[in-house]
């Protein structure tokens, strides 16, 4: 599972390369596509070159952001790829955004709540008979704050970072853990209407 990401870093400017921080979660990217040669690094973990069909990642490595740099007179677009496992470009579908898709969903209906501080909050994948579409919760920590835990039920996860707020579909159950003395999480689940 990934996301499919595009964006256009901009040209150099004198002698000083385009540059393009993009705030992303993943251990793999994968580059679909890009006009031009370009730089990235993960994390400070270096800078590497790329270009259409280059394959990056580490499994025990996961990465948070990931800035982009331009050396060239002109804007490169790039279509890429990041994702928790190892992708090829035959398993990403790209889609142009000439095309137009029709998608047919449920209602929905959102419900608000929070997961206090100095407590794990349980959250389940049904409300009142109705199942869980998209779970999102928000760090509501100032920057310098603490990080707050997700968790499934088997107790994999990660940490949101302060004024981070993250969203996917899922139905699962999800335990988030807030340390004492600190904002309360904000939390906005989306469930199928009955």
């Amino acid at each position: 599972m990934g996301s499919e990401y595009s964006i256009t870093i901009p040209a150099k400017v004198g002698n000083r390369p385009g540059v393009l921080p993009v705030n992303v979660r993943g251990k793999f990217l994968l580059v679909v596509s890009a006009t031009g040669a370009f730089k990235f690094e993960a994390d400070l973990r270096g800078i590497v070159p790329a270009n259409t069909g280059t394959n990056w990642g580490t499994a025990s490595k996961p990465f948070r952001v990931i800035t982009f740099f331009n050396s060239t007179g002109s804007a490169i677009d790039v279509d890429f790829w990041v994702g928790d496992e190892q992708a090829s470009a035959q398993q990403v579908v790209s889609v142009a955004a000439s095309q137009t898709i029709f998608t047919k969903d449920a209602p929905t209906t959102p419900v608000a709540s929070t997961a206090p501080a100095g407590a794990t909050t349980t959250f389940g994948g049904t409300n009142a008979g109705r199942t869980r579409k998209q779970f999102a919760v928000f760090n509501a920590e100032p920057l310098g704050g603490s990080d707050i835990t997700l968790k499934d039920n088997d107790g994999n996860g990660f940490t949101i970072i302060p004024r981070e707020k993250i969203s996917f579909n899922s139905s699962g159950v999800f335990k988030v853990t807030v340390p004492g003395g600190k904002e309360d999480a904000e939390i906005m689940e989306t469930f199928y209407d009955a």
